[in-house]
């Protein structure tokens, strides 16, 4: 049998050991480490062939692990290991994608039948990166701000490659948001598609200092008017096959080139404020995409500036849209434009106000990863509202 590059991902430390100690014969196994957060850096460091997930005292954790590793890698080979033949379990593993699901202590043949067999499958699965698109029809519902500090979450969450992809290409607010310039445009990836690779990308595109990647244009109106709905479903074909996720800041319209976008968005996040002409702005967009055949999950409400005391509660927001509320994001507007006009993140300015919290909450819902936040100190938060 070869021996598979893996990892053992576990919370009890004697199981651990055990385990190793099983599959050592049949894998090589590079690290056992704990089913917390620090397992996806693991993973990624060493990128090996086979996980083993142990789900023995750590159910809920475990999935959420599981879940955002075969998201990042559809190819990787992940086998869930429990004591008990619990079927609930081993159905919602299978649902989940694992490749199979081991009873440990078990018969040795078994164990060793089952990690063969799963080993030994081989498919073709598409591995671009994700793309979500951030929307909204009516202008002044904060897109720019969520996509900018997003894309920084999830980029934190992660350590994976992401970018914002601004598409204003008449009047681009991420320059501004950011405080940047940029040297490279979507006309650039058009203009140089032939000898397009991973070298000449990276060396090419705006690196923030906090890690992330943007794509935006130069606020050049004849370079606008070039840029045609191949050209989107060009640039994003490019960017989404060398990064982990793409994070488009859309325009106020449904155009060929916004339309192109949406199409190849793996979510959608349409923002939405407590007002009525935002809710019902929000209602004709989901008309439009229901015309347009997107399913219902891809579609994620978005509840922004969100205040108690505005009439309209979370629920109210359902029951109108007939859609589920995926996220709420305090209204913390004098931060928010603070930051704007300083060029400055949410998370580095004031990383333990609500407003940024609750991005990251988003981001964590995203890319499927739990965040374990500890309570913010009293000073800390009396601080950042007294400065900020």
């Amino acid at each position: 049998m070869i021996r598979t590059k893996s990892i053992i991902i576990g919370s009890e430390k004697k199981r651990l050991e055990e385990l190793k100690t099983l599959l050592s014969p049949m894998v090589e196994v590079l690290k056992t480490c704990n089913a917390d957060n620090r397992s996806y850096q693991v993973v990624k460091e060493l990128s090996p062939e086979a996980v083993f997930i142990d789900i023995d005292g750590t159910i809920n954790n475990s999935f959420d692990v599981a879940r955002y590793l075969l998201r990042r890698n559809p190819e990787l080979r992940l086998f869930f290991v429990h004591s008990k033949k619990d079927p609930d379990l081993i159905l919602e593993a299978l649902r989940l994608g694992a490749t199979d699901f081991i009873i440990f202590p078990g018969d040795e043949k078994d164990i060793r039948r089952i990690i063969t067999r799963g080993i030994e499958k081989s498919e073709s699965i598409d591995k671009s990166g994700e793309i979500i698109s951030v929307f909204s029809l009516k202008g002044g519902q904060g897109v720019t701000g969520i996509a900018a500090n997003l894309v920084d979450h999830i980029h934190k969450l992660t350590s994976d490659k992401v970018i914002l992809f601004d598409m204003n290409f008449y009047q681009s607010d991420v320059n501004l948001v950011l405080n940047m310039e940029p040297d490279f445009t979507p006309i650039d990836i058009i203009k140089n598609l032939e000898r397009m690779d991973e070298n000449l990308l990276f060396s090419s595109l705006y690196r923030h200092p906090r890690g992330f990647y943007v794509l935006s244009p130069a606020n050049d109106i004849v370079e606008a008017e070039e840029v045609k709905e191949d050209d989107i479903k060009k640039i994003l074909e490019v960017i989404s096959g060398y990064l982990d996720y793409v994070v488009i800041d859309l325009p106020h319209d449904f155009s060929e080139r916004s339309v192109a976008a949406l199409d190849r968005s793996s979510a959608i996040l349409l923002i939405v404020q407590q007002l009525m002409p935002s809710i019902k702005s929000a209602q004709k967009v989901l008309g439009l995409f229901a015309e347009l055949g997107y399913p219902d999950d891809r579609i994620k409400i978005v509840l922004n500036r969100y205040s108690k005391q505005a009439e309209l509660e979370p629920e109210d927001v359902e029951y109108v849209l007939d859609h589920q509320v995926f996220s709420v994001i305090s209204n913390d507007y004098k931060l928010m434009q603070n930051c704007i006009n300083d060029g400055k993140l949410l998370d580095s300015s004031a990383p333990s106000r609500k407003i940024n919290e609750d991005i990251g909450d988003l981001a964590a819902g995203l890319v499927g990863i739990s965040v374990n936040r500890g309570r913010s100190g009293f000073f800390k938060a009396l601080l950042e509202k007294l400065f900020l």
